[in-house]
Order: structure tokens, then sequence, then C-alpha cells
């Protein structure tokens, strides 16, 4: 492709070395623009347990977002879920949604005053391996690799009357891997 438009680009006798130079500068840009792109794909890194952890958190206590939660599940899974609940992706969504909101509408209440983090303490295998394994199996015909359970201190802090207190709460996000990637266990989770 490039060394097509170079050769359209000189094939005009009438413009001069300087602009011939600039057109063949700016096929190089474009050919190492896309060479940098393709690297840059090659290098994306796949979460890991404790980023799944963080967006799972992230979805549920900070954006409120059901659709982002339900990304972290894998396809298959997913699919195998729907047929076996008799509900979509978009009614499961839905629902959560719901939840998600009325959460979302106590926080507007309480204004800036309350505020929630977290900290991933430990990823731990899951102690029930086996049984995952089996349950997908059984149920999706999905092959499952492996199984962690991340374990999260999820601190809420609330500010009332010039007043903090903050409360501590022991989190496991359960995640399973499936072809060579990290998801949401939403069969485990517990939601």
């Amino acid at each position: 492709f490039a060394m097509c438009f170079a050769m359209v680009g000189c094939g005009d006798k009438d413009k001069d070395d300087k602009e011939d130079k600039k057109d063949k500068a700016s096929v190089s840009d474009k050919a190492d623009k896309n060479e940098k792109e393709s690297s840059e794909k090659a290098e994306v890194k796949k979460d890991g347990p404790e980023e799944i952890a963080d967006k799972v958190l992230t979805a549920m206590y900070k954006d409120c977002d059901a659709q982002a939660l339900i990304d972290l599940v894998n396809d298959d899974v997913m699919a195998a879920a729907e047929k076996a609940n008799g509900q979509t992706e978009d009614e499961l969504v839905d629902q959560m949604q719901a939840s998600f909101d009325s959460m979302q509408q106590l926080y507007d209440t309480m204004g800036d005053s309350v505020s929630i983090t977290w900290k991933v303490d430990a990823v731990n295998d899951a102690e029930n391996l086996d049984e995952i394994k089996d349950e997908y199996k059984e149920n999706a015909e999905i092959d499952v690799e492996d199984a962690k359970v991340v374990d999260v201190t999820l601190t809420i802090s609330a500010t009332v009357s010039d007043q903090t207190e903050s409360q501590d709460q022991q989190m496991q996000i359960p995640v399973i891997l499936i072809d060579g990637e990290w998801s949401l266990d939403l069969a485990n989770m517990g939601i």
C-alpha cells in the first residue's frame, strides 16, 4: 500500500523534490503509525483477578452501572445463564440497575458526605475449584481452567455534622479463568 501511494505521488514530474520528500515522509509516517498501533494492540494486557475485582467494585459502588458489571462476565457463561434462567442479559441488567439506582439515590441524598473506597488484600485459589469446574461443565459445557477469590476490604465513610465515621467490610469477589481470560464468576458472586 505505501509503495503504491509513493509511486502515485512521484508520478507527476512537475513537482519539485521538496514535495516528493514530503509525500514520502507522509507515507513513512503513516507506515510508522500503523506499525506502532499494531504493536500497541499486541501489547494489550489481559485483566488479571485483581483488575477484574477492581472493575466489579467500580461498577457496583462508584458508577452504579449494572451493564459494566455484566460485561465482566464471560460471553459463553452469560449465554448459558440466559438459556438456563429464561432471562435475557438485558432483563438481568435492568433488574440489577434498579437496585443500583436505589443505592445511588441513597448516596445522592447524603451528598458528598459518603465515600466508598477499597483495597485488595489477597488473591487466593478457590477452595472449591473442582466443584466450580464441574458446575460449569455440567450446566453450561464450559471448561473453567482456574478460579480465584479476591479478598477486598471495602471502607464506607460518612461525614455528619463534621464527624466522620468509617466502617470496614470484608468482601470476596470470585473470578474464573476461561480460554485464558479472567472474568467475574457471577454464579458464585451472590448477587
